[in-house]
């Protein structure tokens, strides 16, 4: 599977009020808005598995990646949920499983398939 190495200081999770606040991490040189806290992704072992050249970001693990789409910004998105949740199937081929709205509902996807 293809992988980017990210500065781990170009990733973060702001807290404002005892509040996580959306992970950001560099994408095409800006700052891009995951539309959640990926904290709990990574405590399930998803890392950031961001490629240039995919359609938007992207944590994965050994069994699933998901992307988080931005459809107000990007009109490749337009149409399609906030988060596309993938099989691997090989190093070069997924299978789009769920597509939702919801964080809580990734979370459960990456739950059950771990």
């Amino acid at each position: 599977m293809r992988g980017l190495e990210v500065n781990p200081q170009l990733m973060r999770s702001e807290t404002k009020k005892g509040e996580k606040m959306n992970t950001k991490i560099k994408w095409h040189n800006e700052d891009y808005d995951l539309g959640c806290d990926v904290s709990k992704l990574e405590e399930l072992g998803f890392t950031n598995s961001s490629w240039k050249d995919d359609i938007a970001p992207s944590y994965s693990n050994d069994k699933m990646q998901i992307f988080f789409l931005n459809k107000n910004k990007f009109d490749e998105h337009k149409g399609r949920s906030k988060f596309s949740v993938n099989k691997i199937l090989d190093d070069e081929t997924l299978e789009t499983i769920y597509e939702t709205n919801y964080f809580y509902k990734v979370l459960q996807l990456a739950e059950e398939g771990k």
